[in-house]
């Protein structure tokens, strides 16, 4: 799942209270985005233009 969302944009569906983002992901495996998370650290992720 991981390797397969690396290099793609995904929004920020959460961040928990020790400060990890929660990425909704199932869309890299054909099935509805929220069935599949990734947490990861902020530091991890690089900010996008959003859409429009």
């Amino acid at each position: 799942m991981f390797e397969l969302s690396l290099g793609r944009t995904f929004a920020i569906a959460d961040i928990t209270s020790h400060g990890l983002l929660e990425l909704e992901v199932g869309e890299v495996v054909g099935v509805a985005s929220y069935l599949h998370s990734i947490w990861i650290e902020p530091d991890c992720v690089e900010p996008a233009e959003a859409p429009g």
